[in-house]
């Protein structure tokens, strides 16, 4: 996990050459991936220190997850998103009676963006996914 992060995921990009994630500052259960360059294959990684947990990821709008499985880890591969643009997923984790004394849901929110002009300039609601939403805005 990232260091001094007391989150219980970290979501990276498996080629650090492509871009970066990184969560939301303030935004705890919030985390933004970048790259570059749009229409490129990418493969995202949901890690979790969390013996035995379930990870989930769901896309925006899918009734079938895109990727299950136990931490320590899950991964799942997608194309960049056209430049500016934005993908959302729903990353569950969650704690079964084996892993955590009390059986607990987490849910965490990621966005991937592509495009070198992209800043997050101000907050703004782009659709409710998962119980939370995700609040961004992305200008060029």
């Amino acid at each position: 996990l990232r260091p001094g992060s007391d989150l219980p995921v970290d979501i990276q990009i498996i080629n650090a050459s492509q871009g970066s994630c990184s969560p939301m500052a303030g935004w705890g259960s919030h985390f933004v991936c970048r790259v570059d360059e749009a229409g490129m294959p990418a493969q995202l990684l949901v890690s979790s220190p969390i013996e035995g947990a379930t990870i989930t990821v769901q896309a925006q709008g899918e009734a079938v997850p895109v990727a299950t499985g136990r931490a320590p880890w899950t991964a799942w591969s997608i194309e960049s998103p056209e430049e500016n643009h934005v993908l959302l997923w729903t990353v569950t984790l969650h704690r079964d009676a084996a892993s955590s004394p009390e059986a607990e849901t987490e849910t965490f929110e990621v966005a991937f963006v592509s495009g070198k002009n992209g800043l997050f300039r101000k907050l703004a609601r782009v659709g409710p996914i998962g119980r939370a939403g995700f609040w961004l805005s992305i200008t060029a």
